[in-house]
């Protein structure tokens, strides 16, 4: 019963992004839903039951390939990048 309260929540806020413009989904909800569930579901048991191998960092990092991947507009994402890589250049 949790589990399906926390997916309709999930799915909630997901049709709720698209509808606003904040996400441009390269497949259909459903399917955008239920790769999201599967990648955390995953991460979660793979940190639990491995934890030595998954520092916070790592799956950190993770979470923000699998994001941004999936769910960040490609020409927003371009755009913080050369936003991040002129902030990191040192000043003249």
């Amino acid at each position: 019963r949790s589990y399906g309260l926390w997916r309709n929540c999930l799915r909630k806020y997901m049709v709720e992004s698209i509808r606003e413009g904040h996400i441009v989904p390269r497949m259909s909800t459903e399917d955008l839903l239920n790769l999201t569930v599967m990648f955390l579901d995953g991460l979660c048991v793979a940190a639990t039951l491995e934890s030595a191998q998954w520092s916070p960092r790592k799956q950190v990092r993770l979470l923000d390939n699998f994001f941004v991947a999936n769910y960040v507009p490609q020409r927003e994402y371009r755009a913080a990048a050369k936003q991040r890589r002129r902030k990191a250049r040192p000043p003249k």
